[in-house]
């Protein structure tokens, strides 16, 4: 489904077709501690060391097929397309499809965990992830500008990014949605609880993730 805009120069000059996702399972990853880290070991050594991560990252993006987003100083954020998986099927809301999008979502997370909790350097300064992760339909493309890049929207996302900074470190928060795609074995590792935002109350599921949930 395209969505219409008010461009009106040649399409070679600037890229704004966006397209819905009829479900998209959002992730976002963002650094515990990082200024702690970069006032410890300035601007230039913390980059280094963020971006090496942001390098494993992609590999495990890529291993997954997930799909990157982009990135802003010390956030990740990276979406699993269940239609571009499975195509018809996937339109479909096909269960497996969506099953499979959702544990590829959690094994990127997981991982990434495993990731930060092995960095000699990002341990001994105290450094976690938190992550967000949210289900459901999206807007994704170009926005109507010449800067623009690559860009997702919608409550979906905003859901994401709000699970990821209510999250305590070193775990993962996930939407009820994303919870019940899940195989008994992974929900049974969530806890239910409220999130605090603004003037109401989201519920969330979260987990300290660890290895033995790859298993």
């Amino acid at each position: 489904m395209e969505i219409q805009t008010t461009n009106t120069q040649p399409r070679h000059h600037l890229q704004s077709q966006k397209h819905i996702i009829n479900h998209a399972v959002v992730i976002f990853v963002d650094m515990s501690g990082y200024q702690q880290l970069n006032h410890a070991l300035g601007d230039e050594n913390c980059i280094l060391i963020i971006e090496a991560l942001f390098r494993q990252l992609d590999t495990l993006v890529k291993a997954l097929s997930l799909k990157p987003v982009k990135t802003n100083g010390d956030q990740y954020i990276v979406i699993s397309e269940t239609d571009k998986q499975l195509s018809k099927e996937a339109k479909q809301h096909n269960p497996t499809s969506v099953e499979i999008s959702t544990l590829h979502a959690l094994h990127f997370a997981t991982c990434a965990h495993d990731i930060v909790r092995n960095n000699k350097t990002l341990y001994k300064h105290n450094c976690g992830l938190r992550i967000g992760i949210a289900s459901g339909p999206i807007v994704a493309g170009y926005p109507n500008r010449h800067m623009g890049g690559y860009d997702i929207w919608g409550l979906t996302v905003n859901l994401a990014a709000m699970l990821e900074k209510s999250t305590p470190k070193n775990t993962t928060a996930v939407c009820s949605k994303t919870l019940f795609c899940l195989p008994a074995y992974w929900q049974s590792r969530f806890k239910q609880t409220c999130f605090p935002v603004k003037n109401r109350r989201v519920n969330a599921f979260v987990t300290q993730m660890d290895k033995n949930l790859n298993h």
